[in-house]
């Protein structure tokens, strides 16, 4: 159930739930998405990866590898030449970054079909 206090899983056992921001950010240190990007809420992240190139270059490629029945690239490290996923790319990037409009491409690209 959401709420405004900080809940996060600490990766130690017994997996205790931290609830202090300080637990793992130093304070007076600005949360952030990368080195220089620094985020204060859910909307200024989302808005940071939506510009960052390298966030819609993983989401093609994940969902390439998920139309073609191939392991996930980000938890099984199942990466993709790029030459093949960039005319996918390009087109996420230049079409508004329309997931729905990508997956179709990819769907209907010649190595889906040409089986």
């Amino acid at each position: 159930m959401w709420n405004n206090n900080i809940a996060v899983m600490t990766p130690i056992a017994p997996e205790p739930v931290t609830t202090e921001l300080s637990h793992w950010l130093n304070p007076g240190v600005a949360t952030a998405w990368r080195n220089g990007v620094e985020v204060s809420d859910l909307a200024q992240l989302g808005q940071a990866l939506a510009e960052d190139p390298q966030v819609g270059e993983c989401v093609v490629a994940r969902v390439w590898n998920f139309a073609m029945s191939k392991e996930d690239v980000v938890k099984d490290l199942a990466t993709v030449p790029f030459g093949v996923v960039r005319p996918h790319i390009t087109k996420f990037q230049t079409g508004s970054q329309n997931l729905k409009a990508t997956l179709r491409a990819i769907l209907t690209s010649a190595d889906f079909v040409r089986f």
